[in-house]
């Protein structure tokens, strides 16, 4: 566990690097907590209804549109978006996944365009066989302000089997 700790804190350093470099030289103004609090809502708003859309398998365009063009797909194994969606279209009708425990987010913000976001929930799958699956998730991302709006530049998601049946 250490070691995908270490490594989830690695990818999102290098995912704040990467986009603290890309944005513009002078750094931005003092926020305010009014500008900080409604920068958190908005990307809590925008993760939340992400990851119910992934969980209830409803739009395999919009789920995966709102991973960022920079990098071409949040999630590396995937390596591409049209990967993404080849994915997902051939393993979202073989299986049913409901959501069990509240979704937990917790969002921080870096800058007015740049935001961590940390989510955890359970759920349980039940795949077209019958196999039930009880897994709790631990997700990090690291969000974009883009001109479409908020999208997922980098994402890792560390599972843990509860139960198999």
């Amino acid at each position: 566990m250490r070691f995908a700790a270490f490594v989830l804190a690695a990818l999102v350093a290098v995912g704040i690097v990467l986009v603290l470099y890309a944005s513009p030289a002078a750094p931005p103004a003092e926020m305010t907590e009014a500008e900080i609090a409604r920068i958190e809502a908005n990307v809590k708003a925008v993760a939340d209804d992400w990851r119910m859309g992934f969980l209830a398998e409803r739009d395999v365009e919009e789920y995966v549109n709102t991973e960022s063009d920079w990098a071409d797909g949040a999630w590396s194994a995937d390596r591409s978006k049209d990967a993404a969606r080849a994915k997902y279209r051939e393993r979202w009708p073989a299986r049913d996944t409901e959501l069990v425990d509240q979704l937990d987010t917790e969002v921080g913000v870096l800058a007015p365009n740049v935001a961590t976001v940390r989510q955890t929930y359970r759920f349980v799958r039940t795949d077209t066989a019958g196999v039930v699956l009880v897994i709790d998730v631990e997700e990090y991302h690291v969000w974009v302000l883009e001109d479409a709006g908020w999208e997922v530049l980098l994402a890792k998601r560390v599972d843990t089997l509860v139960e198999e049946g």
